[in-house]
């Protein structure tokens, strides 16, 4: 179903990508400002938090793919992931208009994770 979904960004992404899409309207936590996550949270507690409130994670670890496929093949749920590659750095503005186009797709997160690329626009 469209429509806009929570996010939760891990430590990586600025503070412009966050204003951004806070001032696009979308609802963002980051990992450092959520009192029972924190700093170097590792991945498998991120999934769990995400799961049990229903957010999307937007990360730029890749290292994370790994834990991902272990929590879905495991038979847990995950509202779904946004990976942007670290060398594939994206603009806040770049990062609103994905959500936005994301947001308009009947099922945005049928494959779990969605990866912004060098092409998205």
């Amino acid at each position: 179903m469209p429509g806009r979904f929570k996010l939760l960004t891990d430590e990586h992404w600025s503070k412009a990508h966050i204003k951004a899409a806070r001032d696009a309207g979308w609802e963002v936590l980051r990992v450092v400002d959520v009192a029972e996550l924190g700093q170097g949270t590792l991945d498998p507690e991120v999934l769990a938090y995400c799961s049990q409130r229903r957010y999307v994670w937007a990360t730029t670890d890749q290292r994370a793919q790994g834990h991902i496929t272990d929590w879905i093949n495991s038979g847990r749920t995950l509202p779904g992931v946004i990976m942007a590659v670290q060398r594939h750095r994206i603009t806040p503005g770049r990062l609103v208009r994905f959500l936005e186009k994301l947001s308009a797709e009947e099922a945005p997160f049928a494959g779990v994770i969605r990866f912004v690329t060098p092409a998205e626009e």
